[in-house]
């Protein structure tokens, strides 16, 4: 993720045992980068369980219908993936007070 002050993206390397890391040292490196598609929601439609478990809550036919997910952050969104419905809306407020399968209603924006 972008870091919002630098503008840089953080990285943690480790260093090969016997080098001595000194401020300002100049490194050369290789990043293998991938990529991935996530959906992205508000940061407050993405819950998590007792045991730290990442889900949400989707709405079909008057429904809240909980969906697992892994959430990776970045400020007021979130990207996640998992088996979400993209043609159902995400429930984005009161869902922490939701069941699976509770009935809800709301504004479907």
């Amino acid at each position: 993720m972008i870091n919002a002050q630098t503008q840089g993206v953080d990285l943690w390397v480790r260093l090969d045992p016997g080098i001595d890391p000194v401020l300002g040292m100049k490194v050369r490196a290789t990043l293998e980068v991938r990529t991935q598609t996530l959906w992205t929601v508000p940061r407050s439609a993405v819950l998590r369980d007792e045991a730290g478990e990442a889900y949400l809550f989707q709405v079909q036919e008057g429904h809240a219908h909980r969906v697992a997910v892994t959430a990776f952050e970045n400020g007021t969104m979130t990207g996640v993936k998992g088996a979400l419905n993209p043609t159902l809306p995400v429930v984005v407020e009161g869902n922490y007070e939701l069941a699976d399968g509770m009935a809800v209603r709301g504004t479907g924006r």
